[in-house]
């Protein structure tokens, strides 16, 4: 049942269309494609990191183990590297829904 005049138009002031232009506009955009379905999360552990530096670690570790004597030096590095991966998880990403593009975010320069 209808009542009124309904004849399906859209009714509002542009003051209301320009607020939403306005929030496009100052929000966040992907480098990539220029979206703005950005969302921002914590890093993580870092898989490549953390071999690069068990493989490190651990060829030093065998080096000062022979030099020293004793396998528990080349234990010790080798956990110190694969500890690598886990630097820099705390840091902010952001991630374009759209395209999947990362990256890390950075301070704009205020507008004068």
């Amino acid at each position: 049942m209808r009542t009124g005049n309904q004849t399906g138009k859209i009714t509002g002031s542009s003051s209301n269309t320009n607020n939403l232009i306005n929030e496009h506009h100052d929000a966040v955009r992907c480098e990539k494609c220029g979206s703005v379905q950005i969302v921002g999360g914590q890093r993580g552990f870092s898989a490549g990191l953390a071999f690069l530096g068990g493989v490190f670690f651990t060829l030093l570790g065998t080096l000062l183990g022979q030099a020293i004597g004793g396998p528990t030096i080349t234990m010790f590095f080798m956990l110190f590297g694969l500890i690598l991966g886990f630097s820099g998880n705390s840091e902010l990403i952001n991630s374009c829904m759209k395209c999947g593009h990362k990256w890390r975010p950075r301070l704009r320069k205020k507008k004068k």
